[in-house]
Parts: C-alpha cells; structure tokens; sequence
C-alpha cells in the first residue's frame, strides 16, 4: 500500500469523502425546515421568520455544504506540496501519484475554495444509479451518465439484486467509453449467485505480478481495452490509473508511462477499463425469470468511517 505521507493523504482524503457521502445518504428523506413554517398557522411568526431564506437553508443541509469548515485541510496540504515537493497545487499532487480522490471530496473542495479537483483526478459517487435489469421480459433500464465535467470514468459492477436462479445468468453490457465510443462486455453470474454478488465490468486479473517501473500488464483478456483509453490498476495494497499505450492481442496491455508501484497475482492484482455509462444489457436467453441485476459505480478505494 502508499506508505508515509502518501498512504495518510489517501486515508484522509478517503475518510472525509465516506463523511461526506454517509451524512448525504442519512438525510435524503429527511422533512424539510420549510415545511414545518408552511404548517404553522401564526401569521405574525410566518411574516418574521419566513424571511429566513428557508429554501437556502434547506439546500445546505440536504447537499451536506460542510467544506467550508474544511478549507484548512485543502489549503494546508497545498502548501506541504509546495514547500516539501515543489508541487504547486493538490491536483498537481494527485497527477504525479496517479490516484484519483472520490467525487465527495471534490464537492467538498468546491464548497470550500469554489472550484473542485481537476476531473481527471476524481472517481465518480459509489451512489450512482447505474441502470438495472430484470430478467422477467429482459427489461434494461437505463440509469445514469457519469458528469464528466465533475469526474472521469468508473469502474461499473453489475450487482444481483437477490439471488440468481438455478441457471448462470450471462449479461452482454454494451459500455460507453470516455471518448464516446461504445464496446461489448459480458458478465456472468454463476446460478444460485447469493443476493449482493458483485461483477466488475470488464475486469481482467494479471497473469503474473508486476514491479514498479514497468509498463507492461500481462492479461488473458483484452478485447474490452482500447489504446488510448484509462485503466485502473489494483490489488489488495495499491491501486493507480494508467493510460493504454499499445495492446497485445490477449496478452497484454503497454502503458504509456511505467507503473508507480507493484502489483501481486497473490493480492489479487487485476486491471479495469473505467466507463461512463451502461447503454443496453441484453441476456441471450440465459438465466431464470425473476433475475434482476443493479448497474453501479465500483469506487477506486471504499473506506469505512468507523
């Protein structure tokens, strides 16, 4: 894993996202302040406090707007970089360590000097509704689009929405890649999958560890990998994001710069190609009425805040 410096950034930076994205989910359906004012029948209060600006309010709670108490942990390690490594801003830190930050931590740093991190630097929300299918009619529904003018590509999972029948379930998931171009991926869920069971589109596991300072991903797999595009690279102790130089045909995958760190078949070393939208899911006749599956986001690193 990062060590030093660089792992405790990364910890941080993961706790403050999973804060911000828990206080969010524990809100959603909370009762508007507004609506206890609407409800009073004083008409004295509610000429004096319905000027309170109530719909403002509302809005920071519901969106979790705590960056600005957070302006010190932004502005404070931008000057770490500067002072010990001559790196002038935190999206510049993130680009030589090649490890994207959560979107929540963006919107936080948004809240907190006006401008969230560089896209490039940032995964997209776990939270988002990626589509779903239902195997009763082999109904697809679409979800949605990653923002990339708020963030790059993800890695998407399809996710068994309760358990999956007596026969293996065979998605065939049409991906929209960062640059607009769209490729065949396929997932199976094996029968008698338990409810939860996870699939990440497109995930290759490496054939063989690697070191740091090479380019070179050896992989089974490479049909759903395009010269060009972004990768992310992990096992059990690090991850980074690549950019694919050059394929050999079900063999492996050249980067265009030499990975930072190393990466163990025993760690469950693999490499993902991200995406930003599942365009259409269709079954070829496989699996068992009453199979659904839920498309997500597979986050670069989860962390809990306990």
């Amino acid at each position: 894993m990062p060590t030093g410096v660089e792992y405790t950034i990364q910890k941080q930076c993961d706790h403050l996202a999973a804060i911000k994205s828990t206080l969010v989910s524990s809100i959603s359906s909370r009762v508007k302040l507004k609506s206890f004012i609407n409800a009073e029948t004083d008409q004295i209060y509610n000429d004096v406090i319905d000027d309170l600006q109530w719909d403002m309010m509302d809005d920071v709670i519901d969106f979790v707007q705590i960056g600005s108490l957070l302006a010190n942990f932004f502005s404070g390690h931008r000057d770490y970089f500067q002072t010990a490594l001559s790196i002038n801003s935190f999206d510049n830190y993130l680009l030589s360590v090649k490890w994207r930050v959560n979107q929540y931590l963006s919107e936080l740093k948004a809240e907190a000097q006006g401008t969230g991190f560089d896209p490039r630097n940032v995964f997209p929300k776990h939270d988002l509704n990626m589509g779903s299918f239902a195997r009763t009619g082999s109904i697809f529904t679409p979800g949605q689009q990653v923002d990339m003018d708020l963030a790059t590509g993800g890695k998407i999972m399809g996710k068994a929405n309760g358990a999956i029948g007596g026969s293996n379930l065979t998605l065939t998931c049409t991906m929209l890649r960062e640059d607009n171009t769209l490729v065949s991926v396929a997932i199976t869920f094996p029968s008698s999958s338990t409810s939860g069971t996870q699939k990440v589109i497109g995930e290759q596991a490496l054939t063989a560890n690697v070191l740091a300072g090479t380019p070179l991903l050896p992989v089974a797999a490479t049909a759903q990998f395009v010269v060009n595009s972004r990768v992310l690279i992990q096992d059990a102790n690090n991850t980074e994001w690549g950019e694919v130089g050059a394929i050999n045909s079900n063999a492996s995958l050249i980067l265009k710069t030499p990975l930072k760190k190393p990466y163990n078949t025993s760690d469950s070393a693999k490499v993902t190609p991200v995406f930003t939208m599942v365009t259409n899911v269709t079954d070829g006749g496989t699996g068992t009425i009453g199979d659904q599956v839920l498309f997500k986001i597979s986050p670069d690193r989860a962390v809990s805040i306990t």
